[in-house]
């Protein structure tokens, strides 16, 4: 039977994933990178050669678990916007600086008083520190040692491929978040490429996120313990695939991912005005479709970060993770009326607002408060976060969406429950939770013809695991809580600006 291999390249981790076609998980494995140490605020860098390394060896991990190496074709999820330099002699040059680094402000601001309606025309979105252009524009004023070797630009994933394939080139998924790219004529924008005053001969060909782009080779095969000669398509950005792993391509669902990062993505068939600045739109991998992006910065890592702080650790178990969902549900079902606030904005917030200066918090401590009351406030906090979102675009588009939820914060049941509680409606968990590894999975059956869409190997690899519905008992209470945080917030926003912060 036919094996498809999925590498999803994350900013904290690769996860490989191999899945036969009848849907069943045969091999999994996950290594750990880190960010290069910079020792300037703002500044996220890693080295192309560490997530080559770390994929070296979750592959031979994962082939060791099979019981034969039949992978029939081999595609990619990659974390978006960090650019990885290379020369002429196609070698890296520098290291790819990350989605999350905000040093390029002040190339962001110009591209916005200068170029604003032009990015607004092609791409819908607003110049921020998050997408490649300002990245680029950055080398280009403050390393120009880097800039002039430049040859090409490629993305996380398609560095992996390269070393797979030898062949540089990127999907329209990934062109998407450079924001130099036209989604409606669907090639990179050479007019606006040059008008910012960057290189067109940068930008590598563009494939469709299901086309082949090369095959394994020999040296590759003998690195990776892969065959020779194994199909590889070209892949899609990480979010593009946990659209295609979650359902979210169907026009009637949101995805709704718990990570470090959260993101909610809809299908959207054209940009909305009400949006602007308030969400991201990006090419999707269904061919010549575009998706629509809310992201919260700190959501499962605000999880994270009161874990360890009330337990005096730097790392969280599986088991950690089973005991702090066990202790927290008991506390919640306990205890409902807990008044307790949390601001979910420890590294600033993400939609709506894309405000660096927004800080995180805790309104209304008592001296009776415990450590499962902090942990249900930041899960309720993050839920509020959501809803801001949920509640844009649902009016925006004026419709319900079925939300199908995945992501590692699905396991933590409590979470779910109150994510249903605070939205007030049904909430789809999905049972694969590593939805953007699932999508590379996917684009592989895909790519070589194994599926005929996304459609057929969605029923095929993943499904509803169950449906967690609201508690009514719950309801005027959040109601009434929902209405704080929101004033909390705005209070706390317009003290920033009278300040002139």
């Amino acid at each position: 039977m036919q094996q498809f291999l999925g590498i999803d390249l994350g900013t904290s981790a690769v996860k490989c994933l191999v899945a036969d076609a009848t849907g069943g998980i045969l091999a999994k494995a996950r290594r750990s990178y880190f960010c290069t140490p910079t020792g300037k605020k703002g500044y996220l860098e890693q080295n192309p050669w560490d997530w080559w390394l770390a994929t070296k060896e979750a592959l031979q991990e994962c082939l060791e678990m099979l019981p034969n190496n039949h992978i029939a074709a081999i595609s990619f999820s990659g974390h978006m916007s960090a650019p990885v330099l290379m020369d002429r002699e196609c070698n890296v040059i520098g290291n790819a600086i990350l989605i999350a680094d905000t040093r390029s402000k002040s190339e962001s601001a110009r591209l916005r008083s200068q170029y604003m309606d032009a990015f607004l025309q092609t791409t819908g979105n607003i110049p921020i520190d998050a997408f490649t252009v300002s990245k680029l524009l950055w080398l280009k004023h403050n390393r120009w040692d880097l800039y002039k070797k430049i040859h090409k630009i490629i993305f996380p994933k398609d560095f992996i491929r390269f070393m797979l394939t030898g062949k540089l080139a990127t999907d329209y998924t990934d062109a998407g978040n450079t924001l130099l790219y036209n989604p409606k004529q669907r090639e990179w924008n050479r007019t606006l490429i040059e008008a910012v005053g960057l290189p067109f001969a940068w930008f590598p060909p563009l494939f469709e996120s299901t086309d082949l782009c090369g095959v394994v080779t020999k040296s590759a095969a003998k690195e990776t313990g892969l065959a020779e000669g194994v199909p590889v398509i070209c892949g899609a950005a990480d979010m593009a695939c946990s659209q295609i792993g979650t359902g979210g391509f169907s026009e009637e669902i949101m995805a709704l991912t718990l990570s470090t990062s959260i993101q909610m993505v809809v299908a959207m068939p054209a940009f909305l005005s009400s949006l602007t600045g308030k969400w991201t739109y990006h090419p999707s991998a269904n061919v010549g479709e575009m998706y629509g992006m809310g992201s919260i910065f700190s959501g499962g890592m605000s999880v994270d970060w009161l874990y360890k702080l009330l337990n005096n650790t730097n790392r969280i178990s599986a088991d950690a993770y089973f005991k702090l969902n066990q202790m927290t549900q008991e506390r919640y079902e306990a205890v409902p009326c807990n008044d307790l606030i949390f601001l979910p904005f420890l590294t600033g917030s993400g939609s709506p607002w894309f405000d660096a200066k927004d800080r995180g918090g805790f309104l209304g401590m008592t001296a009776d408060v415990s450590r499962e009351d902090l942990m249900i406030a930041v899960l309720e906090g993050i839920a509020f976060n959501i809803k801001d979102n949920i509640d844009l675009i649902e009016h925006g588009c004026a419709k319900k969406f079925k939300i199908h939820l995945a992501g590692g914060g699905s396991k933590l049941t409590v979470w779910v429950n109150i994510l249903a509680n605070i939205l007030n409606q049904p909430i789809y968990v999905l049972e694969q939770k590593d939805v953007s590894s699932l999508g590379a999975v996917i684009l592989a059956g895909v790519g070589i013809k194994a599926f005929v869409n996304f459609a057929d190997c969605f029923k095929v690899f993943n499904k509803v695991e169950r449906i967690v519905e609201s508690d009514k008992r719950y309801l005027e209470h959040y109601i009434l809580k929902y209405q704080k945080y929101q004033k909390w917030h705005d209070g706390t926003r317009e003290r920033q600006l009278e300040k002139g912060e």
